[in-house]
């Protein structure tokens, strides 16, 4: 991940997106029960579909607790690929953590571009 930033002098709220996407990966990564929903995905297509259909519920029935205003996608890739993916949008501000069965875990964050208003 890198965080390019270009405005001189920083403030320290200029550092808060920064600093809250750090939080938000620590809390997701702390969350109980997460490394064994991980190996119990990965030999487990159908258990990965029940997920994909409402996982927001799937991981609720688990006793797992996610952001209540985190998005959570499942996704099949070629060659018995998955991954899991938390999207948080706070603001202007995207933050996505993810864990791709071939490649592990992933982060990246930054500033979102507001819609386009409508008829603009």
């Amino acid at each position: 991940m890198c965080w390019f930033f270009r405005k001189h002098p920083l403030t320290d709220d200029d550092l808060a997106p920064m600093i809250r996407g750090h939080e938000l990966t620590l809390g997701l990564a702390r969350t109980r029960g997460l490394a064994h929903l991980l190996n119990d995905l990965q030999n487990n297509e159908a258990l990965r579909e029940d997920m994909r259909k409402a996982p927001e519920q799937f991981l609720q029935d688990r006793g797992m607790a996610i952001p209540e205003n985190a998005t959570v996608t499942v996704r099949e890739l070629e060659a018995n690929g998955w991954e899991v993916e938390i999207r948080i949008v706070e603001g202007l501000y995207s933050y996505v953590n993810g864990f791709n069965n071939e490649k592990g875990f992933f982060r990246v964050q930054g500033p979102q571009r507001p819609p386009k208003a409508a008829g603009g």
